[in-house]
């Protein structure tokens, strides 16, 4: 408790408090919560996931969306040398979220995983990091270091032999100054950290971490990499002797993410004039004619030859509103991506949407509402009504009609099945009371 000065308090009595009588007091008050370790159960949120014997673990959240919040949770671990990933649908309640397994497993000593993505900024200056849908997932087993998109078919080797550690985070990118330092994977060779980057869907060359980062001399065993608010990658590493250390890239927000501006002035130029022959050619002698080229072939041209079959689906969120509450939610019911391993023709796949079906484990057929190529003429996007109330895994079956490759090649019957996720049912209507009247 404070006491008031004698001339404070004579103010506050006033009947008139305002400027012109010099007796206008404000307050300034400063409302905070004491700086609190979280190591009490009172301050965190908890859940058992899996219960065992684990050497290693890794975490990301799946953020696609601009404004929305996060639609996935994927949790990589090592147990009995075996690296596994499982994934959960976004929840507010921790206790709520349910894992499953997605199928990786993979022989490792060491695990990481992380999105890429991008760091877009809306119309009022906000900023946030928007991912991909699905992670990457990085490994060490043997010596050697890997890493492999979720669902993806290409497997990378980033180092053959010698790395004990990994950690992965995903660096500043801006499309104002138009720079991009990629996904950063770390990892230890022999005692010492190096790093690559995944920029443009190419990996760069390994790279030592600068010898002005780290204390020299040191033998690193662990590496954990994290990115901060202020856009920072930082590090912690710790050495043979149990000493754990930081690092931080240089500062990368506010101010300094402007594009920087070179100007060169009173600049000269010199060459050497050659004369140039005119020659008068009388149109009548001669005539040249072009006519229907078509330029541009698309997805590069060179198809292959090939029977184009399906090689992965799944389905994926779709922005919806809740008819009762009119909040915007994600509805996993609703879109489905097939992806096939040769090109497709887009104008067949948006005629021939009642060659492709939808069927559940208890035989109910979803139909299917429209059907479109993607732009990487390798994806066709399936959009429907609703499957919200499919039970157990789907298949998506095409029935040979008049699809063809971008070769010429028809499709024959194919299909795929898989587990959909985040599906929730809907009660439908049943009849309550029947009488005659």
């Amino acid at each position: 408790m404070r006491t008031v000065p004698k001339d404070i308090a004579d103010k506050l009595i006033m009947n008139i408090q305002t400027k012109g009588t010099s007796a206008n007091p404000s307050t300034v008050a400063w409302i905070s919560r004491p700086t609190t370790a979280l190591t009490d159960d009172t301050f965190l949120e908890k859940q058992t996931v899996l219960d065992g014997t684990f050497t290693d673990v890794s975490i990301a959240v799946c953020h696609p969306y601009f404004g929305f919040t996060n639609t996935k949770l994927n949790l990589a671990y090592i147990s009995n040398g075996k690296a596994n990933v499982m994934v959960a649908i976004h929840r507010t309640s921790m206790a709520a979220h349910e894992w499953y397994e997605t199928g990786f497993s993979e022989d490792a000593s060491a695990v990481a995983l992380a999105f890429d993505g991008t760091m877009p900024k809306n119309t009022s200056g906000k900023y946030e990091f928007v991912t991909e849908t699905q992670p990457w997932v990085f490994w060490v087993s043997s010596g050697g270091l890997y890493a492999q998109k979720i669902d993806g078919e290409s497997r990378y080797t980033l180092a053959e032999a010698n790395c004990t550690d990994v950690t992965a985070v995903r660096a500043m990118w801006s499309d104002v100054p138009g720079f991009d330092f990629g996904l950063c994977v770390f990892f230890i060779l022999s005692g010492a950290i190096y790093y690559r980057q995944f920029i443009d869907g190419v990996w760069t060359d390994a790279e030592p971490v600068p010898t002005s980062a780290l204390p020299l001399g040191q033998t690193w065993t662990q590496i954990s990499a994290q990115r901060t608010w202020d856009y920072r990658v930082a590090l912690q590493v710790v050495n043979n002797a149990g000493a754990m250390y930081e690092a931080f890239t240089q500062f990368g927000g506010l101010g300094s993410k402007s594009a920087e501006h070179l100007e060169l002035k009173k600049i000269d130029a010199s060459g050497e004039l050659v004369k140039v022959t005119y020659t008068n050619v009388t149109p009548e002698e001669e005539h040249i004619e072009i006519s229907g080229i078509t330029a541009g072939a698309p997805y590069g041209g060179l198809y292959s030859l090939g029977v184009p079959t399906m090689v992965h689906v799944e389905n994926v969120a779709v922005e919806a509103i809740n008819p009762e509450t009119q909040e915007p939610y994600l509805d996993y019911g609703k879109r489905i991506m097939v992806r096939f391993n040769i090109h497709l023709t887009a104008s067949e796949v948006l005629a021939q949407v009642s060659s492709l079906s939808l069927v559940d484990s208890l035989g109910i057929r979803f139909l299917v509402g429209s059907s479109t190529l993607d732009e990487d003429g390798l994806t066709i996007i399936l959009d429907f009504g609703s499957f919200n109330n499919a039970v157990g895994s789907v298949t998506v079956a095409y029935t040979a009609g008049s699809i063809t490759s971008m070769a010429g090649t028809p499709l024959v019957d194919t299909s795929i099945t898989f587990d959909p996720i985040g599906l929730v049912r809907t009660i439908p209507p049943r009849i309550e009371t029947i009488e005659n009247i």
